[in-house]
């Protein structure tokens, strides 16, 4: 990441410090953000090809946090869960055929267009050899 920092008014949240570019590289194949206070995702974060973990748990993101367009054709965890604040996932998360650990544990206010995309997430994973994904509720579902 860059050296460069601008005051903010927690530390820890670097979210609006992070400048687009420097998420924006295609081998980047595993991002751990768990815990930091983070109320946003850079939008290049859609362009990182290679990802394969997404771990942005416990956080402060709200509204849809992952980025409007993205290819994520291997991503296969998605970790979101403790991020109360989101309501909306983008339909074409659904779409990311590799997937098969996601957890969006207390998500309690996702619209129904976000219930509907992360219950065909879970039909998905749950398809998988060694799926595993964790509900809004909490509830856990595995698959063979």
């Amino acid at each position: 990441f860059s050296s460069r920092r601008r005051h903010t008014r927690y530390w820890r949240d670097w979210s609006s410090d992070v400048c687009s570019s420097d998420l924006a590289t295609p081998a980047l194949t595993r991002l751990v953000l768990d815990g930091n206070q983070l109320t946003a995702l850079p939008p290049s974060l859609g362009d990182c090809d290679a990802l394969k973990q997404l771990l942005v748990a416990t956080n402060k993101l709200a509204g849809q946090p992952l980025p409007p367009t993205f290819t994520w054709p291997v991503l296969e965890t998605l970790f979101l869960h403790e991020n109360e604040g989101v309501t909306d996932l983008p339909g074409s998360l659904s779409g990311c055929g590799a997937l098969f650990r996601v957890n969006f544990t207390k998500l309690t206010s996702l619209s129904k267009d976000a219930e509907a995309t992360a219950a065909a997430i879970q039909k998905a994973c749950v398809a998988k050899q060694g799926g595993m994904y964790w509900a809004p509720s909490g509830e856990k579902a595995m698959g063979p």
